[in-house]
Parts: structure tokens; sequence; C-alpha cells
């Protein structure tokens, strides 16, 4: 499976689980730790984690890879690292804090969902 229909799957996940303000941006160009870079916004500590479960469940699926979770539910944000793939699931207030899509926005344009 190609990375950009990963992420087209992955970001229709977060989409039906009412994921907010879903971004993919393109990091190929500017890293070698991944390819593409999903942002998304959750409602609460559980919207989080319901997020970050159904993520990592198409991860799995879909790759037959484990992706690797950093961050707790009880926290802000969690980081799913699938690779060539990255998903940043945050609060509000912490989204707003770090501003992820402006730090890795560079000259490419940034997709919304």
């Amino acid at each position: 499976m190609q990375h950009k229909e990963l992420t087209e799957i992955i970001t229709k996940q977060l989409e039906d689980h009412k994921g907010i303000d879903i971004q993919t941006v393109n990091v190929s160009h500017v890293t070698d730790i991944c390819d593409y870079m999903i942002i998304v916004t959750a409602t609460s500590r559980r919207h989080l984690k319901s997020l970050s479960e159904k993520t990592e469940e198409s991860i799995k699926a879909h790759t037959k890879h484990t992706p690797r979770i950093d961050g707790d539910y009880n926290d802000e944000w969690v980081v799913i690292d699938g690779l060539d793939i990255v998903v940043h699931i945050m609060l509000n207030n912490a989204r707003e804090f770090y501003q992820l899509e402006k730090l890795w926005k560079f000259d490419e344009e940034i997709s919304e969902h």
C-alpha cells in the first residue's frame, strides 16, 4: 500500500470518528522521519483515546505493523508512529500552543479535510 493511500484511509477514519480540523502535511522533502504528518484535534481526553485506538487499528489492519504510541490518554497529546506516517492527536489547547502546521508547513500546502 502506498503511503498516500494509507494517509487517506487514516484521514477518513478520523473524519468518521469526529476528529476536528484534520490536516495532512507532506514532509518528505524536509525530513527522513516520515513522509506525512496528520494533525487532528480531539474534543476531550476520552475522544483523544478513541481516535488513538481507531488510528492504531487502521494502521495495523492496512500495514500489518504495530505502530508506536507516545503520550498518555490523560495528556493533551498522543503521537502515533506508523513508520512513514505520523499522526498527532491533540486537545485544542496543545494544538493552539504548539502550532505544528506552521512548524512543518514550509513551502508545502496543507491538505485540510
